[in-house]
Formats: C-alpha cells, structure tokens, sequence
C-alpha cells in the first residue's frame, strides 16, 4: 500500500515500513559575483546533469546577479531592514531547499568574500529554516594545483556551523583554464564524468 503526503518543499512517499524517499529541491549556489567567471562553466554543468538525471526541482542562484546594494551594512543586519531582495531569495531558494551545491572559486586561498557575506545575510532570520539540517555538496575550482581545497575547508567549517551535513566526498576542480572550450563550457569528458558521478552519489545522499 502506498500512501502519499503532499507537502509544499517536497513530495513524501512512504513505503512499506516507513522507507522514506522524497524529491527536495536542489539549489546550486555560484558563489562569487564576478561577471564571466571561469568557475560559470562549472555550474552550468552541474544544473545541465540534475536536470537531466534528477526527478526533483533543480534551481541556479548566481550570487553576480544580486545587487551589492543588497548587502549594505546600515540595513543587512537588522531584520526589519533586511533587503527585498534577499527577502525574496530566502523565500523562493534558500528556505524550501533541502540540498545545496556550493561552487566556489579560489580567491586568495578561500572562497569569495561575497560567498560568506551572503551566507551571513541569509542568517539574519530564520537561519534555521535556511540552513540547519539540510545537506550540502561543495566543489572547489581554481587556476592552480589544489582546486581551492583550502576554501572548502573554510566553507566547510562555516556550514557545519550553520548545522547543515557536509557530503564527504568534496571536489576540487584544478587548472580550470585547461578545462574549458573558449571559456565558457566545461569541454574535459574527465572532469564531466568525475562531477557527474559525484552528482549522482549527492542525489542519493
């Protein structure tokens, strides 16, 4: 006997003996706002292959496309100032996700201040809501050797705070110049495939 609950962030199936499986929304966070970044193809990968292998909403927030003027001091931190726009952000991705996929190029060995300054504005209010539980899969993307290891380890620790569950299996991604075809797509069948594995691996995480 199959008995369904409709709910308004996920689809519950219980089955049997309460084996639960539902399907959440997956939000992939580009996190830096520099316009043509080389870590854009990366993202655009990682939104190509969930929509393509996941049964869920897959949604792509890129953080170039929020006002900075969203982030101003006088008003992110007090919550009846708290811009529209990040109001309507929390609303819409960050609060009915279940899982989120990181994507966080190097910036001087960590990840993008405007990664961070947008995690704290997200935790003004309700950070529960926004975070705490929910599960997270963080690739590293850099010019050089280490794919911003360091920087995931920094995100790493930010999240585990904000009590979300880290997937084990962290990707960095190297060399990104040589990955790419004219800048603008993830052209490397390697590294296609290894994203795609780990994609499929998070899905059932």
């Amino acid at each position: 006997m199959l008995d369904v609950i409709q709910h308004p962030l996920f689809k519950f199936n219980f089955l049997g003996y309460g084996l639960l499986s539902f399907y959440a929304m997956i939000l992939v966070i580009h996190g830096t706002n520099r316009r043509e970044s080389l870590s854009k193809p990366i993202s655009e990968f990682v939104v190509k292959h969930l929509k393509e292998k996941y049964t869920g909403q897959v949604e792509l927030l890129d953080l170039a496309e929020i006002p900075i003027e969203s982030f101003d001091s006088g008003s992110m931190y007090h919550p009846d100032l708290i811009s529209a726009t990040i109001i309507q952000i929390k609303k819409q991705l960050i609060n009915p996700a279940q899982k989120m996929i990181f994507i966080s190029p190097e910036y001087n060995g960590s990840i993008p201040g405007i990664l961070k300054l947008f995690i704290d504005a997200c935790s003004i209010t309700e950070s529960r809501l926004a975070f705490y539980h929910k599960k997270a899969f963080l690739i590293g993307v850099a010019s050089g050797r280490s794919g911003n290891i360091r920087g995931m380890d920094h995100l790493t620790g930010i999240l585990m705070y904000m009590n979300m569950i880290i997937f084990p299996n962290r990707l960095p991604v190297s060399r990104i110049e040589n990955l790419l075809a004219e800048k603008v797509t993830l052209s490397d069948v390697d590294t296609q495939n290894v994203i795609a594995k780990l994609l499929n691996e998070f899905i059932e995480f």
